[in-house]
């Protein structure tokens, strides 16, 4: 598979401190389309089911993190199974904006409910439009899908996506987060199974689902609609990171559509939390004179503005609560920023931490963010 890492290289080493985007053909290969900005390079290949075949990232140091398996945004129906009739489906496209400040793609494809010599009516006659979009000085990429049944008759399909990364080429170093009833779930190659007993597949309780590399302190956070969320599906062994979305009943003539946000990010050996606001992470280990809290932190998408960080603990068994010294910031963009804070006087184990984050986004609207863990116990 031939991805055009010359072009990145050429567009990358000519950005300047001025925000740019574009979106265009690639002159070799028809069928690719290559989206850019200052942060973030991409490949579209529209013969492979219109997936992202080629990501770079400017706080990776450009290089390419796809994993050959499928690449990004790979389209599925849950019940027609792996790999689906979209898998080497040649997608329709057009530019819909090429710059300056936005560039948007828009492909599509009509599904045809067969796959492995099986043909499934309710999943037949869907107009299937999967619309990137990339702005100007942002690194994340919004995918829109959009399903319009086609048919006389309504129906109930099951919607899927899947995601293949590997960040250092290794194919095995990747750990998953999935925010769960018993906290952030993790699961890697060797512990397939999590300490909460969750598998590959789980239900959760918000609209994320991230992954890292410890080691090199890289991941991305993939921001889901909760609602439209059936569950998330990470597989170690394969390194793909994947959502399903529910069962949704689409009238004759009717559209059902989602978005998913894609944030690539340095500086992240863990994730706590995201959302379009702010990713959080923290760790927590034990001193003599109390609790450490090591956090990461980093706007998602555009700045945050007079930025406080809160962090209580409260113990879940015995009844104590104990309040670290809150952490101000004029700006947090999307550089990671790294803070410890102890806290003192607790109390036995285990116990809950909870952050608080709050500042002010672009618009002047102010911003309230809350997430917590449980350290130290069942």
């Amino acid at each position: 598979m031939r991805f055009p890492l010359m072009i990145f290289t050429a567009f990358t080493i000519a950005a300047t401190a001025n925000e740019f985007v574009s979106a265009r053909r690639d002159d070799v290969e028809a069928n690719r389309i290559i989206m850019q900005n200052e942060q973030l390079s991409l490949v579209i290949d529209l013969a492979s089911g219109a997936h992202v075949i080629g990501m770079q990232y400017a706080g990776f140091k450009n290089k390419n993190v796809i994993f050959d398996s499928g690449g990004l945004f790979k389209d599925l129906w849950t019940t027609q199974g792996w790999p689906g009739e979209f898998d080497k489906r040649l997608y329709n496209a057009e530019i819909v904006k090429a710059g300056p400040e936005e560039a948007i793609v828009r492909t599509w494809t009509t599904s045809t409910g067969f796959f492995k010599n099986t043909e499934k009516n309710d999943l037949k006659d869907f107009l299937l439009e999967k619309t990137f979009v990339l702005r100007a000085g942002e690194r994340v990429l919004t995918v829109r899908y959009a399903l319009t049944n086609q048919g006389e008759k309504g129906k109930r399909p099951a919607f899927w996506v899947q995601n293949g990364l590997d960040f250092d080429g290794e194919r095995k170093n990747n750990v998953y987060w999935r925010p769960t009833t018993h906290g952030v779930d993790w699961i890697d190659t060797e512990h397939h199974t999590s300490a909460n007993g969750r598998w590959f597949n789980t239900p959760v309780i918000a609209g994320w689902n991230g992954v890292t590399n410890r080691e090199l302190e890289q991941g991305v956070m993939f921001l889901m609609d909760y609602d439209n969320l059936q569950q998330v599906y990470d597989n170690p062994w394969a390194n793909t990171t994947e959502w399903m979305y529910d069962p949704v009943a689409v009238p004759a003539g009717k559209t059902w559509t989602t978005a998913v946000r894609m944030v690539p990010a340095e500086g992240f050996a863990t994730f706590t939390h995201g959302n379009r606001h702010l990713l959080g992470a923290f760790e927590v280990t034990e001193t003599p004179a109390g609790l450490r809290i090591n956090h990461t932190l980093a706007a998602s998408t555009v700045p945050l503005e007079n930025v406080n960080v809160q962090t209580r603990v409260k113990g879940v068994r015995a009844q104590w609560e104990a309040e670290g010294e809150t952490f101000k910031l004029e700006k947090l963009g999307t550089a990671p920023f790294k803070q410890a804070v102890v806290v003192t006087d607790t109390g036995p184990l285990p116990c809950v931490v909870e952050v608080t984050v709050t500042g002010t986004d672009s618009t002047g609207e102010p911003a309230t963010i809350t997430y917590a863990e449980y350290y130290g116990g069942d």
